[in-house]
């Protein structure tokens, strides 16, 4: 009997939060670090792994809520607004994929980045997209020179700034 011919890989950008329900099936879904800017996380990723072929794979990466924990401490302790988005709460989001999936292996990750000074993570912060504020206060100019001359001054030798990192890997 005559082997079929293997078919071409088709490849696909999608908008992983407004995916038709009858798309796919896909053999693989990726998103990376966008998991952050959907407005329902749990119902988007579900819905993705729902378009999965039996046997494909979901990978994931995404900021989890436990980012940026020298920048809230410091806005806490100065009375700022909570910096930033809010980001997903991974422990919800493992547990109902655990619950439909085949296997969910997770890899958590801390990414430290430096900086010369404050300034400097908040033009980085910015230059990724992550300065677009969703919802919430955002501090006025004479809170971001507050933050600013605080943070360097506590921080003479440069600023640390930890991504708290969820790797996902998902199959049907």
């Amino acid at each position: 009997m005559p082997h079929p011919q293997p078919q071409s890989p088709q490849f696909y950008t999608l908008d992983a939060e407004a995916i038709p329900t009858t798309a796919g099936p896909y053999a693989l879904i990726t998103s990376n670090f966008a998991l952050q800017w959907f407005q329902t996380p749990e119902a988007s990723v579900l819905r993705l792994l729902r378009s999965l072929l039996p046997g494909g794979w979901l990978l994931l990466s995404f900021p989890s809520n436990r980012s940026f924990p020298q920048w809230r401490s410091l806005c806490a302790q100065l009375g700022l607004p909570r910096p930033g988005n809010a980001l997903p709460e991974p422990e919800p989001l493992i547990e109902a994929l655990r619950s439909r999936s085949r296997q969910c292996l997770v890899q958590e990750h801390c990414l430290p980045l430096q900086f010369e000074c404050a300034l400097d993570f908040l033009k980085h912060f910015r230059a990724i997209g992550a300065a677009t504020r969703l919802a919430g206060a955002r501090p006025n100019p004479a809170q971001l020179r507050q933050l600013i001359t605080t943070w360097d001054r506590q921080s003479p030798n440069g600023i640390t700034v930890d991504y708290h990192a969820i790797c996902l890997a998902v199959q049907k």
